[in-house]
C-alpha cells in the first residue's frame, strides 16, 4: 500500500454524505505490563504490516483477517478517506504511518462505504505502550469498558445526540467477542454503529462497521474472514 494518510486523532470522524464517526480507540492501564517480556513483544511486533488492497479485497496477515466488499460497496483511496476524515496531509508512505502508529497516534488502515453513503466500515490501528496479552495482565473487558466510558463522554463533543452506548458479545470472525454497540443521532439521522477488536502483541485493531436509517452493522462486520 503506498501514499497513506496520517490522522493523528483519538476519534476518526468519517463524513460521508450522511457524516458520522468511524471509530473510538481507547487506552487501558494495566497492574503489570512487563509481565511478558519486551524481546516476546517486540518479537510478535516486527511482523506488524498494514495490510494490502486489491479490487475489492483488503486483507491483513498480521491480524488474520479479510474482507471482500460487495459490488454496491468501494474500498476508499487514500485521498478519498483524506476528504472524508478533514485529514490535510497526503501522500504519506507506509513508513510514515507505521512511524505514526508506533508514536502512537491511531491511523485508518482501510475504509470502505456502500456507494450511497448509508453504511461504511473501517479499520484503524493504534499500538498501546504495553503487551495486550492475557499474561502480562491485560484485559480485553476491561479495554471495552473503558472505551464505552470514553465514547460516552466524547461523542456528544462529536455532535452525537440521544446517545446509547452499550457493551455487549457479538459473532467476529466465527467467534463471540466483546463489542460496543451504539445507537445515536446525527444531524437528526438515526445512526447504528458496532465496534469490534482485534489484539496482537502491542498492537490493537478497532473494526467499526456504521449505517444510518436501520441497523446494518453485523451484516457489515459479518464479510470479514479470518485467514
Amino acid at each position: 500500500m503506498k501514499n497513506r494518510l496520517l490522522i493523528p486523532s483519538i476519534i476518526g470522524v468519517a463524513v460521508a454524505a450522511m457524516s458520522f464517526p468511524g471509530c473510538a480507540v481507547l487506552n487501558q492501564t494495566i497492574d503489570d505490563p512487563t509481565a511478558v517480556s519486551t524481546t516476546a513483544v517486540e518479537d510478535v511486533d516486527k511482523d506488524f504490516d498494514l495490510g494490502t488492497t486489491q479490487d475489492k479485497t483488503y486483507t491483513n496477515d498480521f491480524f488474520g483477517l479479510s474482507v471482500t466488499v460487495a459490488g454496491d460497496w468501494k474500498l476508499l483511496s487514500e485521498s478519498e478517506i483524506s476528504s472524508i476524515t478533514s485529514n490535510v496531509q497526503s501522500n504519506i508512505s507506509d513508513q510514515a504511518i507505521k512511524d505514526a502508529i508506533d508514536a502512537g497516534e491511531t491511523q485508518f488502515i482501510m475504509y470502505a462505504n456502500k456507494e450511497d453513503k448509508t453504511e461504511n466500515v473501517n479499520v484503524t490501528v493504534q499500538k498501546l505502550p504495553y503487551s495486550t496479552s492475557a499474561d502480562a495482565g491485560f484485559d480485553i473487558n476491561k479495554y471495552v469498558d473503558s472505551s464505552v466510558e470514553q465514547s460516552k463522554e466524547l461523542l456528544p463533543k462529536n455532535g452525537f445526540e440521544e446517545l446509547d452506548v452499550q457493551k455487549t458479545t457479538v459473532t467476529f470472525l466465527a467467534e463471540d467477542v466483546p463489542a460496543i454497540r451504539i445507537k445515536a443521532k446525527y444531524k437528526g439521522n438515526d445512526i447504528y454503529e458496532t465496534q469490534v477488536y482485534s489484539f496482537k502483541g502491542s498492537y490493537v485493531a478497532s473494526i467499526t462497521a456504521t449505517s444510518s436509517g436501520s441497523d446494518n452493522t453485523l451484516n457489515s462486520l459479518g464479510v470479514f474472514k479470518r485467514i
